[in-house]
């Protein structure tokens, strides 16, 4: 939550390392700002483009007039959704916030459309909470929002705000599929957002310990139980690591093999049906493996040449 990147921040202060903070836009509040800027952090956020009205429409006209794309590393993006690549425009300019000067970083994707409305409706939500609970003064992005989307009204003798459903959905209009990233350091238009996607990758690991691998549950009775456990689970993101970066780097070998585009999970999950087979009396040997499950073995170069071990290959 927010108050944990500001106790994050200090603690990293302390130690002297990792003077660089990445994170989305839930994190980009006055305190936690205030509290990056104070410690000399290099920060690169999300950022909501309503935030800066004084200077959206104009990096908007910009864009219109482009037609160059560049499509989003994949290396970011295909832990969760295979050969998923966004083509997006971009382009930055320097401007203030909190009084701070900082690279903003303006894009356009299609595919953000939705994600936009979203985003616009919680942050819609929240300034409503703070309306309600009388809590002033707003801070600065909250204010931007406020001044386009509400209206006072007279209520019982006496003046509440109250959300503009018009207003609310030219805004929808006006900034569906843009998005935005700050930092007071990347210039590039595409560093930052390849800076900000590597984020989202870290994510989804940490992710895929706690849920794939089952690493959210450390129900064990004794601290060396509980290195060993980390130690297999060490070694597992190892692997998914390795399987991830073979794919990645050796694209055009994977796009022969003529199987359907897999992610990490989903490589796997296939590879878990395969069996290791001991009958008493025999050499273990390997079940027959499918035909997609062939294909990965000698992608990633495992060795099948052994006929006790893979009597069904030979």
């Amino acid at each position: 939550d927010m108050k944990t990147l500001r106790d994050t921040i200090e603690i990293l202060n302390q130690l002297g390392i990792a003077r660089r903070i990445v994170c989305d836009r839930d994190f980009s509040r006055d305190k936690n700002f205030e509290r990056i800027q104070a410690f000399r952090f290099k920060f690169t956020m999300g950022a909501a483009i309503h935030w800066f009205p004084e200077i959206a429409d104009e990096l908007k006209l910009k864009l219109a007039g482009r037609t160059d794309t560049f499509s989003q590393p994949s290396i970011t993006v295909e832990i969760d959704e295979a050969g998923k690549v966004f083509e997006c425009q971009g382009i930055t300019k320097t401007t203030k916030f909190y009084g701070h000067r900082v690279y903003l970083h303006m894009y356009y994707c299609q595919g953000y459309k939705v994600s936009n409305e979203v985003d616009l409706m919680e942050h819609i939500n929240h300034v409503t909470e703070l309306f309600s609970q009388e809590k002033y003064p707003l801070s600065e992005i909250d204010n931007a929002i406020a001044e386009r989307c509400f209206k006072p009204r007279r209520y019982k003798g006496r003046t509440i705000m109250k959300c503009d459903p018009v207003a609310v959905a030219d805004l929808k209009k006006e900034f569906g599929g843009y998005f935005a990233i700050i930092s007071n350091h990347v210039k590039d238009t595409k560093e930052a957002l390849r800076i900000y996607k590597l984020r989202e990758e870290s994510e989804k690991r940490f992710d895929g310990l706690r849920n794939e691998e089952d690493c959210h549950r450390l129900r064990v009775h004794s601290e060396g139980r509980m290195r060993a456990r980390f130690f297999i689970q060490f070694l597992a993101q190892i692997l998914r690591s390795y399987i991830l970066e073979q794919k990645q780097s050796r694209r055009d070998e994977w796009e022969k093999l003529k199987i359907p585009s897999m992610t990490v999970n989903e490589i796997v999950k296939d590879m878990e049906t395969l069996r290791y087979i001991h009958i008493e009396g025999h050499h273990p040997f390997y079940k027959r493996p499918s035909k997609t499950q062939l294909s990965l073995l000698r992608f990633y170069g495992v060795d099948i040449s052994d006929k006790k071990s893979w009597p069904s290959l030979h």
